[in-house]
């Protein structure tokens, strides 16, 4: 049995991986921070389930100010969701939003946790740029947006 961080615990995605890891009989640390793109209500919905396991805890906390020493020393595993999303938002006063919660995040957390046996990333099809209808190679990366860009910059991370 692994213990296992998931970041962005309790967005849609995030939640259903914490469910689906729960019930597979690991051992999971859900972190989040509740940012406002989405309602706090959903989120806190979203993870009702994981509540019921005995073996789940939840921090909630911005990772940019977290002790991720602190947290990364009781996991295995990382799953790493969390992030800014939103195409339309990014562009303008707000791309430091995305500069923060989506690369400096991933740095922070990718440096915690260079001891874990395994670290994923989720994320964007953004960072492809628009679709053209056709097959795209996963090389071919050319983000159309600032938010695809932070998304491209934390891959490269």
């Amino acid at each position: 049995m692994s213990r296992i961080l998931v970041t962005g615990a309790a967005g849609f995605i995030g939640s259903h991986l914490v469910d689906r890891l729960l019930e597979e009989g690991h051992a999971v640390v859900g972190l989040d921070c509740f940012t406002d793109y989405y309602s706090r209500d959903t989120k806190q919905q979203n993870l009702n389930r994981a509540f019921s396991y005995g073996s789940f805890r939840f921090l909630e906390g911005d990772l940019l100010r977290l002790d991720l020493d602190e947290i990364i020393g009781d996991v295995d595993k990382v799953a790493h969701l969390a992030g800014e999303p939103g195409v339309r938002d990014s562009w303008g006063e707000r791309f430091s939003t995305y500069l923060e919660r989506n690369v400096h995040t991933t740095q922070r957390l990718l440096e915690a946790a260079s001891r874990v046996e395994q670290f994923v990333f989720a994320s964007s099809s953004s960072v492809y740029g628009p679709d053209n209808g056709g097959p795209w190679p996963r090389t071919t990366r050319r983000p159309a947006s600032p938010y695809g860009l932070s998304k491209l910059a934390a891959e490269e991370l």
